[in-house]
């Protein structure tokens, strides 16, 4: 399901759009929801010094969202389209209404955060170690996961690749967004098919529109 949009009007998920249910899917031994309570005020727990306004999401980015939260379509959530289109600007405003704990990371920094983890060096805010299964069930167990930068380099090694798949793996069937400058078929190429495709299956969302960043440098 792709969703292509140009446009700054804003709406995000109002409280009661979604309920949140717990499904099991086939071979699961545990039910997680896969869907997430919405709050009206919104709570900047994530990244809170990163610009956003909320009156640049686009309609159609919330209306997505809604839409697979509420069963009406497939997670993840995956947002494409060039620099400075609003993506990571997007995810944000909408991770901020989740009340359950969400999870942000890009890619890059997800690799580095399991060597930290690896070596000893990862540590929780109250400096409890963090293992390298405790970095993947926290990943997993989020009410929101979201994962940006996918694809920025022309190569990546294998471990990238594979590090990518579990990521997607993890979440299969529940609250993710996945945010990249590259199209479907890039990423293919930059990847492989597999990512790909676990990618296209989601609701994909494509921003248009100029870089914000360089028309708000412009008109300064």
């Amino acid at each position: 399901m792709m969703t292509r949009l140009n446009g700054t009007d804003l709406q995000i998920p109002t409280a009661g759009s979604a309920s949140r249910e717990s499904k099991r899917r086939p071979g699961n031994t545990r039910a997680l929801a896969t869907s997430f309570h919405v709050m009206k005020s919104p709570n900047r727990r994530l990244l809170p010094d990163h610009p956003r306004d909320r009156e640049q999401v686009p309609a159609a980015a919330r209306a997505a969202a809604n839409r697979v939260n509420g069963d009406g379509g497939p997670w993840p959530l995956v947002f494409l389209g060039a620099v400075g289109t609003g993506k990571t600007c997007a995810a944000l405003c909408l991770a901020d209404h989740v009340l359950e704990r969400t999870e942000y990371h890009d890619l890059p920094g997800w690799g580095l955060r399991l060597d930290q983890a690896r070596a000893g060096r990862l540590e929780t805010d109250r400096g409890y170690a963090v293992s390298v299964v405790g970095c993947w069930s926290g990943w997993a167990e989020a009410g929101l996961g979201i994962i940006d930068e996918i694809g920025g380099r022309e190569r990546v090694s294998d471990a990238q690749r594979e590090s990518l798949l579990t990521l997607l793996g993890k979440r299969a069937f529940r609250p993710s967004i996945y945010i990249s400058n590259l199209t479907i078929e890039q990423l293919a190429d930059v990847y492989d098919d597999r990512i790909a495709s676990r990618l296209a299956g989601g609701t994909v969302v494509v921003f248009d529109g100029p870089d914000r960043r360089l028309c708000r440098a412009g008109g300064a």
